[in-house]
């Protein structure tokens, strides 16, 4: 606007052709700056849209490492489980083992070796229901990646193009506003030289 404000009261003031006709290129610069700067307007607006996807992408990955997590935990608990049991069915096993000296002795022996068989049970229960989460988890995980590879990379793809496309399209156009600039004021440039 400064240029415009310039060229302005270059073309009031001139007093000989010269100063018009520089008021004229100034002028012409100052409406090529504008231009310039709307269309870097527009292309930032372009750039937004594109970086938009980029930032779903990016949400998404998130989404997809929470799901791996959750994989990873349901994976901990089926091994924890596993390792319980090894360790209950070899407590079982040194129980059942041990000779008793005494008939209370004999008793409570039973009775620790019935509780530890309940334990069992109940902790086979808990990992087969840990297992079947697990190959829950794991299908949902397969069939959410299949679905993301299929929809998000063709957007992605799309976007890269569109990024890429709309860069070299308004490199042409600055580059084109900026040469017929140069072009019009290059007697300013031979004059200096």
């Amino acid at each position: 606007m400064s240029f415009i404000k310039l060229a302005m009261f270059e073309k009031e003031q001139a007093a000989c052709s010269s100063q018009k006709r520089r008021a004229a290129d100034i002028s012409n610069f100052a409406s090529a700056v504008i231009r310039v700067s709307r269309s870097q307007t527009k292309l930032n607006t372009e750039i937004v849209k594109h970086l938009g996807i980029i930032h779903e992408y990016m949400e998404t990955m998130a989404s997809v490492h929470n799901a791996f997590t959750d994989r990873s935990n349901a994976l901990l608990r089926v091994q924890n489980l596993s390792a319980d049991l090894y360790f209950l069915h070899t407590r079982a096993g040194k129980l059942e083992s041990v000779s008793a000296r005494g008939m209370d002795q004999e008793r409570s022996r039973y009775q620790k070796i019935e509780e530890l068989k309940e334990t069992v049970r109940a902790t086979e229960d808990a990992k087969t229901r840990a297992l079947k989460e697990l190959e829950l988890i794991k299908e949902n995980n397969m069939n959410e990646i299949k679905r993301f590879n299929k929809e998000r990379r063709q957007d992605l793809v799309e976007m890269l193009k569109g990024f890429v496309l709309d860069q070299a399209t308004y490199s042409d156009h600055f580059a084109t506003i900026w040469t017929k600039v140069a072009e019009e004021t290059k007697g300013y440039a031979n004059s200096s030289s």
